[in-house]
């Protein structure tokens, strides 16, 4: 990170940015620089006195990890061999998955899941999502909140 001198730093949890997001950093007490995604939640409903709490962060010219994780939902008309599908074009993107949870609504066969997955950047990200809303009966496909 770049932007915040010597203080220590951390990457919200809640929007969990990646490489090269636009970023704002949060000066907690106690500890240090919160990294956030610009349009983060969090960041949004901040009140004009914690506001006055933000600095400028930008990525370092050369992040030092190579994998963030990050929260993906999707939204698709349930069926045979989706998961499969799903799972097939995670990883013909690259996209390491770390975590997943899968809901179907038997009421009207709509599956709603939730992968957290690896990217090493958010141009990454974006091919990951361009390649899953190829996918038949995909309703929708959007980074997580």
């Amino acid at each position: 990170m770049e932007g915040v001198g010597d203080l220590m730093t951390h990457m919200a949890a809640c929007c969990r940015p990646v490489p090269y997001d636009k970023l704002v950093g949060y000066v907690s007490v106690g500890r240090g620089v919160i990294v956030h995604r610009r349009n983060c939640r969090e960041i949004l409903k901040l009140t004009d006195a914690e506001r006055e709490r933000l600095v400028e962060v930008t990525w370092a010219s050369r992040p030092a990890q190579t994998g963030y994780p990050v929260d993906i939902v999707l939204t698709a008309a349930d069926r045979k061999g989706l998961l499969r599908d799903i799972s097939s074009a995670l990883a013909d993107t690259d996209a390491n998955v770390l975590g997943s949870d899968t809901r179907t609504d038997p009421s009207n066969d709509i599956a709603h899941l939730r992968f957290t997955i690896e990217v090493t950047d958010a141009e990454h990200l974006d091919r990951i999502i361009a390649r899953l809303k190829q996918l038949p009966d995909m309703l929708s496909v959007a980074r997580a909140d």
